[in-house]
Order: C-alpha cells, then structure tokens, then sequence
C-alpha cells in the first residue's frame, strides 16, 4: 500500500482474519551453514551491511564470540541466545537512531534493537538473515495484560530457504511461538521509524482450528 499523508493527523485502520494452525515453529538441529559460494544469488543480499546493521564494526566482536560454535543451526541459537541475555528490553529505551553497534555498546533496547543485533551478527558469520516485523499473538504463552504491540524478530538462511529464527531474541518471546502475523519484512534492516499509536486485539478460538481476528488502529503524527 502507497499512502501520501496530507498535514495534519492521519488514521488508518485495519480489520483482518488470520488463521494459524496452533503448532510452535518448528525446530530443526539439522539445519545446515552453506558456504557464501554455494548460497543462491538472491540470498546475497542478505550479508550486506545497513544503516542499522554495522556488520563492519561488529565483524571482529562476531567471529570472537561465535567463532568457535558449531555452524548451522546451533550457531544461529547461539546468536540469539547471546542477544537475549546481553540486552535489557525496556520501552523507554526506544531509540529510531540506534544501529545494532550501540545497542550493543548500550545493553538495553527494544525488540527492534534485539532483531538488528542478531541480523549482524548473522551477516558477519556468513549466514544471510532479514529483518521481519509483525504481531505475536498469544497461543501457548503465559497472559499478558498489557496490549498487543508490534514486534520484530528476524529470519536467518537455511536450506534454500530464509526461514524463521526458532527463539525470536526480544522480550518473552525467546521461546518456539506459533502465531506470528507477519505483514512486512526488510530486506536489509533499514527501518522506516513511524510514531505510532498502537492498541491491536487477537481473538483465538482454537475451536475453529486456531483462526483469529486480528484488529488494529494506528494514529501516525
């Protein structure tokens, strides 16, 4: 969708049916590391270094910490599980500036700041990965009371496919999740940074096979 937002306050809401089959994405300790020359042209892209994935300064900081772990996707868990201990998530700590450099200098962020971090250090250890945005819903986890809000996680290359990273490296959601609605992924991790006013309910009745409603407002000022 191309909107051109006139001055002034912008509302634009949504109404969707999502359906989900209510199964945990799927673990696989099997899953290979290609080597760069055997990766598909399309998949390249996804090494390259972006405004907010510094693989350049974090290239040494990468090789010291996963140098030595097994390649696949045991190296992949091993990033994310690094990143989930390393930063604090905290809203009040949302920065649209920070790149994946300074969130590790900072040790504190948001699920964005988790994904961007785990994106680079995939990057740099020859492993492509994409930066995804979207809901995470609430099948088999403990209840939240607080609102749905938009999360990002990312997916790293294995088998011909980029596929989902098993824990995603933000807030509770470093766990196997099976309801992500995931309406946008990005290429190279550049953001568009939108202030938004958030509020989003998924209702689930895995009577009728895990299908839900997804509603959700944004205000964009």
């Amino acid at each position: 969708m191309r909107v051109l937002a006139p001055p002034g306050q912008l509302r634009i809401a949504c109404d969707t049916i999502v359906a989900d089959s209510g199964r945990p994405d799927r673990v696989d300790l099997s899953a290979e590391q290609h080597a760069v020359a055997d990766l598909p042209h399309d998949a390249l892209v996804y090494l390259l270094a972006s405004r907010y994935c510094e693989t350049d300064l974090m290239m040494d900081k990468a090789w010291e910490l996963f140098g030595g772990t097994p390649p696949g996707w045991r190296r992949v868990q091993a990033i994310c599980d690094f990143v989930h201990a390393h930063i604090k998530f905290n809203y009040q700590d949302a920065d649209a500036t920070r790149g994946a450099a300074r969130g590790f200098a900072e040790q504190r962020g948001v699920c964005r700041d988790f994904a961007h971090l785990a994106v680079t250090f995939c990057r740099c250890m020859n492993i492509p990965a994409r930066y995804c945005t979207g809901y995470l819903g609430d099948i088999g986890v403990p209840p939240d009371p607080a609102p749905m809000d938009f999360s990002a996680w990312f997916e790293a290359y294995r088998r011909r496919a980029l596929a989902h990273l098993r824990r995603p490296p933000q807030r509770s959601a470093h766990r196997p999740r099976a309801d992500r609605a995931r309406p946008r992924r990005r290429r190279r991790g550049d953001q568009h940074h939108v202030r938004t006013d958030l509020a989003a309910v998924v209702r689930r009745d895995h009577a009728r096979g895990g299908g839900g409603r997804l509603s959700a407002l944004a205000t964009h000022r």
